[in-house]
């Protein structure tokens, strides 16, 4: 596709179509970017595939096979740096409200003997091997495998008549396995084989996928389709583009055999796109991922159930900043986000959820890369190595581009479990705030943050003047008359009626969680026995589900 094949558009006049309608494609590299950009054909009302420009991204939307689609490539390799895979989702889903996510691309496999260049790997879990504490004696691996979307991994495998010819007539096969993710460009065979010894059920690695996981975890269903382009085994040069042309052609013709299902993605609300955007089956879908969603935008705001949190949420912002803590599930990141987005207010979003494992300075320059990102000053992402340089990089820019304006610096997905960790971090953002708070002009630039653990038990003595700057919002896990509120909110107008009994039981199940309740509904509405022995199996399964996914 040559680049007069595109219709420059504005982003504004698209607004119809980022309903979740459009499945979101990533891409890194600029051969991923350019084969599958050339796969993908016009929408039926335009005769050129569209380029949208939305602040630091780039988006092509066409249709690719029978969906709507739009096209993002992350602007670096890596998860974790500025810019790079959770950062560039994380702001798509913010922008298209896409649902589902596939990272297509390509990346390493691990035996010479059994693959072949070409052969796809997909993603059944994400392995983040750079997650890691270095002890004495020896290091202990703590990053949690990212287990995929189970809709989609079903769907590819139940794809039997994909066929993509190698050379010598070789066929490449799929390969459903755990792939090795970590910040390493990997070319080394001894490192390839020190990590396959640890992980042995691994069949290939790449760079991106933690950040895929960690961007979509709650909000989208994901996973990664990447060709295998080479073996990390100090080879990487070797006849490097046409393998990787070998290998992404591959992973689009698997993806192309998917795309061109009329029913695949229909348990998401997806549909082939038509000529007149939706069909009155996908206008219903649409309307349950509103009533059902999972991140507040303001089309959601009619079935946001508010709380007496909301209320002291927003009586205290105009004053402070605010920690919001609670359990996984009770609702902290919407909450914050629907009252920022109520209040107008000016706001950098700052996602620490792919650091997992990662040292306290690692953190705060991560924090610093957004901020550079949201002020345009990215050009270089500085990596600095003590956290007094890191706080005055931090100062230095918010002083530089927020003197005297009102900016909010929220702070979400803070990933750290040990206590003395924890404690750590907490004391050092307690130091940035002070020193930010301290700096003439900065008065009114406030931290918002979400977290499961409770902050207020690592506030030490000498640190009591924090209190000035930010009011501490305990979110538990919801009354059973909000549960009921809940409830009522949704059956409504999805039309679900609820005998008393398995409403009764529903509410006791949940156990204060609206995630759950709108798990159960989704649930629901993907069976078309409502009777009432279903109704209550359907409780059972959502229990089980989400104690499989670890959100229980």
């Amino acid at each position: 596709m040559k680049k007069d094949d595109f219709l420059e558009y504005e982003y504004d006049k698209l607004s119809d179509l980022f309903d979740g309608r459009l499945i979101l494609l990533v891409t890194v590299t600029e051969i991923e970017t350019s084969k599958t950009r050339s796969v993908l054909t016009a929408l039926d009302s335009f005769n050129k595939v569209l380029k949208v420009s939305k602040g630091n991204y780039t988006y092509y939307i066409g249709k690719f096979g029978k969906y709507g689609v739009a096209l993002v490539q992350s602007g670096g390799m890596g998860s974790i740096s500025a810019n790079a895979s959770i950062i560039t989702i994380k702001t798509a889903l913010d922008t298209i409200k896409s649902s589902i996510v596939i990272m297509i691309g390509i990346a390493f496999g691990i035996d010479e003997i059994k693959q072949n260049i070409g052969d796809v790997l997909i993603s059944e879990t994400i392995i983040p091997y750079n997650s890691k504490r270095v002890g004495e004696e020896k290091n202990i691996q703590r990053g949690m495998e990212k287990p995929a979307s189970t809709l989609l991994l079903n769907r590819l495998k139940n794809v039997s008549t994909w066929e993509y010819l190698l050379e010598d007539g070789v066929k490449a096969k799929s390969i459903f396995t755990k792939i090795l993710s970590g910040e390493e460009l990997i070319d080394n065979k001894s490192r390839r084989d020190e990590l396959v010894s640890i992980y042995p059920e691994a069949k290939g690695g790449e760079m991106e996928g933690v950040g895929v996981s960690s961007a979509c975890d709650g909000i989208a269903d994901w996973i990664l389709i990447k060709g295998i382009c080479d073996f990390a085994d100090g080879q990487k040069s070797k006849e490097k583009k046409k393998r990787q042309y070998i290998a992404i052609e591959s992973a689009l013709s698997l993806c192309m055999e998917l795309f061109n299902s009329d029913t695949a993605f229909k348990d998401k609300g997806i549909i082939p796109y038509s000529e007149n955007g939706i069909s009155r089956e996908n206008s219903n879908a649409i309307n349950y991922n509103n009533i059902l969603f999972e991140v507040y935008d303001p089309h959601k705001e009619p079935y946001y159930l508010e709380r007496k949190e909301d209320i002291e949420f927003n009586q205290k912002i105009s004053q402070y900043g605010i920690w919001v803590y609670g359990d996984t599930g009770s609702g902290k990141s919407n909450l914050i986000l629907r009252n920022l987005i109520k209040n107008q207010s000016n706001y950098i979003s700052i996602i620490l959820g792919a650091c997992v494992g990662q040292k306290n300075i690692v953190l705060f320059n991560e924090i610093l890369n957004c901020i550079q990102e949201k002020t345009g000053n990215n050009s270089t992402y500085p990596n600095h190595k003590t956290f007094p340089i890191c706080c005055k990089a931090i100062k230095n820019e918010l002083e530089y581009h927020f003197k005297g304006k009102e900016i909010v610096i929220y702070i979400d997905e803070i990933p750290i479990n040990s206590n003395t960790e924890y404690k750590q971090f907490v004391i050092s953002l307690f130091a940035l705030i002070n020193a930010i708070q301290l700096t003439n002009g900065l008065g009114k630039v406030k931290f918002i943050l979400s977290s499961i653990h409770n902050p207020i038990t690592h506030i030490a003595r000498n640190d009591q003047k924090i209190h000035q700057y930010l009011y501490f919002l305990p979110l538990k896990y919801w009354e059973s008359a909000d549960i009921e509120s809940l409830i009522k909110l949704i059956k409504e107008p999805i039309q679900c009626n609820l005998p008393q009994p398995v409403q009764t039981k529903l509410i006791k199940q949940a156990n204060g969680s609206p995630r759950f309740v709108k798990k159960y509904f989704k649930n629901v509405l993907l069976n078309e026995d409502r009777s009432q022995s279903s109704l209550f199996q359907k409780i059972i399964d959502t229990e089980s589900e989400l104690k499989q996914s670890g959100n229980a």
